[in-house]
């Protein structure tokens, strides 16, 4: 004679995918959210990049046109906006802390809400720049460990950029203060070609 499952083996066997579902079912989500959010270290990761190279190569910070940084999707993606601070290359003896890449997530990831925001702060130091990746809320901090909790003001510099070199006034005053750095920079080194000619 065949028998069947008893209601108490049925109940259990309920029981058991339930509690097994309201664990599995917020890590998923939890997954999903670090997946939406993984484009950010990506882009800081290449801006860092992009930045040091210029750097190197003309011992100034620079706009994200002068560095060649394009941002993911243009600047807008379905769940961040990206803007830059700079418009200008920026010396290294200026000693002020400046943000050169700013994310603002533009729907809520789990607990981490919509209007949050995640900066590259660059500390230029007169012979390198210390960089630093800071979030604005630590709710959004499971979606991007390694960045530090911090306060992201407004853009400091220059005017935004968002991608182009464009700005008012005080970017362009900022950019003939990089001009005037520069120009003399580059006597200082024809200054010393000429006397390293004379002497040989």
């Amino acid at each position: 004679m065949k028998r069947g499952f008893t209601l108490v083996e049925v109940l259990v066997v309920i029981v058991v995918l339930g509690i097994l579902s309201a664990i599995a079912i917020p890590k998923v989500f939890g997954q999903i959210a670090k997946a939406k959010a993984s484009e950010i270290p990506v882009a800081a990761g290449s801006y860092i990049k992009l930045q040091d190279a210029h750097v190197a190569h003309k011992d100034m910070i620079g706009s994200w046109n002068s560095i060649g940084f394009a941002a993911p999707g243009g600047g807008t993606t379905h769940y961040f906006q990206y803007s830059g601070c700079i418009s200008g290359d920026i010396d290294l003896e200026s000693a002020e802390t400046v943000i050169g890449l700013k994310i603002m997530s533009l729907t809520g990831l789990n607990d981490c809400p919509a209007g949050s925001n995640w900066a590259v702060s660059m500390v230029p130091t007169g012979s390198h720049v210390d960089y630093h990746q800071i979030l604005s809320s630590v709710d959004c901090q499971p979606l991007t460990v390694a960045w530090s909790v911090g306060s992201i003001g407004e853009c400091s510099a220059a005017t935004t950029d968002n991608n182009d070199d464009s700005g008012d006034n005080d970017g362009d005053d900022n950019d003939d203060k990089s001009k005037d750095k520069k120009d003399k920079k580059e006597k200082k080194e024809k200054k010393d070609n000429k006397g390293q000619s004379k002497k040989n």
